[in-house]
């Protein structure tokens, strides 16, 4: 994973753990998943920008703390 990636994931929406974007099967798919809990994103597709798209999905949840 490249530091860039890195720096753009915001933290695990449930453990606050660092998350990190996981590529997978020669590169021909990748998901995001949390180092602490194992919370993941679905295993996605790189083509046409999946990994903006993962990070993009990851970041746009809602937290636990930001729910009513």
């Amino acid at each position: 994973m490249s530091e860039i990636s890195k720096d753009l994931l915001r933290p695990c929406p449930l453990c606050g753990g660092e998350a990190k974007l996981q590529e997978l099967n020669y590169f021909r798919y990748a998901r995001v998943f949390c180092t602490k809990c194992g919370l993941s994103t679905m295993e996605y597709p790189m083509i046409e920008n999946g990994k903006d798209k993962l990070i993009k999905l990851w970041n746009s949840r809602i937290d636990g703390k930001e729910q009513k």
